[in-house]
C-alpha cells in the first residue's frame, strides 16, 4: 500500500483539476453562475487540497483496496506474494504459505535441465525469504502414502536428493517448511489451527481414488488428536472441471458408481472430470465441514501463470512444475 503524499502534493493536483474547472467555467454561456473569480478565499484553497486528496484516492484505488482488503482477511505479507493474490482462509494466519509461478520458472528436475532447474530453485528461496535447508519434500508417486515430519528430516530441497516417496507430509513443528511440485493436480492444505497441525497433500485423479484427502484426515486424528470440523482445507491451483476434459474412451470414471456425481457428459462423447467435487464429498465424509472446504478456484489449464501437463500435452508448450511451500510460523 502506498504512502500518503504530503500535503503540497495534494495541494498541487488540486490546483490542476481546479484549473481545469475553471476553464471550463470561463467558456462562454449563457445563464447565471459563468463568471471566472482570480482571488482564491482560505476555504477555495482547503477544497483545492481537498480534490487533490479525491483525485490521488482514485488513482490509488487498487493498492489501497489491496490493502484494506489484505488486513479484513488477515493476510499475512508472506501469504501476499502468491501470484495472482487470493484471499485465503483466515485460520492461515499463523502459516506461511506461497505458489510459485512460470516467472519464477520451472522447478521440478523431472522436466528441466539441472543447472537451469538448481539456479530457478536458488532464486525463488532467496525470494520468498526461505532456507531450502529447513525444508521437506515429496517424491511422488501417487498413492495413498502419508509421512509424519520433523526437524530431523529436514533435507536439500535444492538438489530435491532425500525426499520420501509419498503424496502426503504432516507436521506441528514451527519453522519447518512442506513443499511441493504439481502442474495440474490438486495441492491441499490441512490446517488444524487449535492444534496447530499442518498438512500438504498432492492428489492426483489415482490417488484421489485411494481417499487420500480422508486417510490425512485419519492420521491427523489419531497422532495429533485433531477434530475433523477444527480442520480447514485449502486447495491451490490446480485444473478445474470446465479443463479437465476427455474422450468417452480416453476415461473409466465414467462408468464407476462412485464417480457418477462427478462426472459431467458432454457433447461430442466427451466427459469432464471434477476432482474437487469428489474430493469434497471425501472430506466431508471424514468429517470436515462443507465451509471448511475451500477451492483458490485457480485452473491451471486456462491460467498461462502456471505450468499445465494437460495443456503442454494439447499445444507441445514446454512441460514444468510449480511449488507449493507452507509452514507454521515461529
Amino acid at each position: 500500500m502506498a504512502l500518503l503524499p504530503p500535503p503540497a502534493s495534494f495541494f498541487a493536483l488540486g490546483e490542476l483539476l481546479a484549473g481545469v474547472a475553471q476553464l471550463v467555467r470561463a467558456l462562454p454561456c449563457h445563464g447565471r453562475g459563468c463568471r471566472f473569480e482570480s482571488g482564491r478565499s482560505r476555504t477555495e484553497k482547503r477544497n483545492i487540497q481537498l480534490w487533490g486528496i479525491f483525485f490521488f484516492l482514485i488513482c490509488e484505488s487498487d493498492s489501497i483496496w489491496s490493502g484494506l482488503l489484505r488486513r479484513s482477511f488477515n493476510v499475512d505479507e508472506s501469504l501476499a506474494q502468491m501470484k495472482p493474490k487470493t484471499p485465503v482462509p483466515t485460520s492461515f494466519k499463523d502459516l506461511f504459505y506461497v505458489v510459485s509461478d512460470k516467472e519464477d520458472g520451472n522447478l521440478s528436475y523431472n522436466w528441466g535441465e539441472q543447472e537451469g532447474v538448481l539456479k530457478a530453485r536458488r532464486d525463488f528461496f532467496k525470494r520468498i525469504g526461505v532456507s531450502p535447508a529447513d525444508c521437506v519434500g515429496m517424491s511422488l508417486i501417487h498413492k495413498d502414502g502419508v509421512k509424519l515430519v520433523d526437524s530431523k528430516d529436514r533435507m536439500d530441497i535444492l538438489k530435491g536428493v532425500g525426499s520420501p516417496e509419498v503424496d502426503a507430509l504432516i507436521t506441528n513443528e514451527k519453522g519447518l517448511y512442506l513443499f511441493l511440485l504439481t502442474g495440474d493436480c490438486q495441492p491441499l492444505i490441512y490446517y488444524d489451527s487449535k492444534n496447530r497441525v499442518l498438512a500438504l497433500v498432492h492428489l492426483s485423479w489415482k490417488n484421489t481414488e485411494m481417499k487420500l484427502a480422508s486417510k490425512v484426515i485419519k492420521t491427523m486424528q489419531t497422532n495429533f488428536g485433531s477434530n475433523p470440523r477444527n480442520v480447514v482445507v485449502y486447495i491451490g491451483p490446480s485444473i478445474q472441471k470446465d479443463s479437465y476434459i476427455f474422450s468417452s474412451e480416453e476415461i473409466a470414471q465414467k462408468d464407476i458408481s462412485d464417480w457418477s456425481k462427478h462426472v459431467e457428459k458432454l457433447p461430442n462423447e466427451r466427459v469432464a472430470i471434477d476432482l474437487f467435487s469428489y474430493n469434497q464429498r471425501v472430506l466431508m465424509d471424514a468429517g470436515v465441514p462443507k465451509e471448511n472446504i475451500l477451492n483458490s478456484g485457480i485452473d491451471t489449464y486456462s491460467s498461462p501463470e502456471y505450468f499445465s501437463h494437460y495443456r503442454s500435452k494439447r499445444t507441445g508448450e514446454p512441460e514444468g512444475r510449480f511449488a507449493t511451500v507452507v509452514g507454521i510460523k515461529k
